[in-house]
């Protein structure tokens, strides 16, 4: 018996993705984009086909690398289970990965107004359908009335059939302190995507009792 259970996380919060009117604040870094020539309101969205096919490289590299010699679940093995972990779970195990066969594709970058004066934010869309797959069992642990009282292995495969929405990449200033810092903050890169991505996931939750069951017979 195979209990299989399909999510897609679609966030209630109104888009972001909308160019903030450029009317109510001034163009930031006007230098910049005079001497970059670049229109921030007028420059069309630009092709981004030469990172889709550097990131096609990277990941390439990483499926063949997951199947030589399992080193992809091993190193997640190593990872799941070199920090600390809760009492009442026991090692995390990584019964199945699979890196899907798809791409990331990455289209209409433009670059916008940040939300933040004096600064601009490149806006990438992403789209990627595929079925990257992490299967993990464990144990969850019983500790009352007595520690390790009762164990309950626990199996799990969580594939990511869909993930699309629009990326952003901008510069942050370094929030504001009441105290003067030792080491002056500098400013850093920011990477997110705005509240209206779609995330489609599959759980599947195999019955281990019953495979148990048939290799006791």
């Amino acid at each position: 018996m195979l209990l299989v259970q399909k999510a897609r996380y679609i966030p209630s919060r109104p888009s972001l993705n909308t160019a903030p009117s450029v009317a109510a604040a001034a163009l930031p870094n006007d230098h910049i984009t005079l001497k970059t020539y670049y229109d921030v309101i007028h420059h069309p969205p630009e092709s981004t086909d030469w990172l889709n096919v550097l990131l096609a490289q990277v990941i390439l590299q990483y499926r063949q690398d997951a199947s030589i010699n399992n080193r992809m679940s091993c190193a997640l093995d190593s990872v799941f289970n070199s920090g600390v972990r809760p009492s009442f779970v026991g090692p995390i195990h990584v019964t199945e990965l699979n890196l899907g066969q798809e791409f990331p594709i990455f289209s209409r970058a433009r670059i916008r107004p940040s939300d933040e004066a004096g600064s601009t934010r490149a806006e990438i869309d992403f789209e990627y359908s595929d079925q990257v797959t992490l299967g993990i069992e464990t144990q969850l642990i019983l500790n009352w009335p007595k520690q390790a009282f009762a164990v309950l292995p626990v199996s799990l495969v969580l594939s990511v059939v869909r993930f699309s929405g629009t990326l952003t990449i901008e510069l942050i200033n370094p929030p504001e302190t009441t105290t003067k810092p030792k080491i002056p903050l500098e400013r850093y890169i920011a990477i997110s995507s705005y509240s209206d991505f779609i995330l489609d996931l599959q759980i599947k939750v195999p019955n281990m009792w019953k495979e148990q069951e048939e290799q006791e017979e």
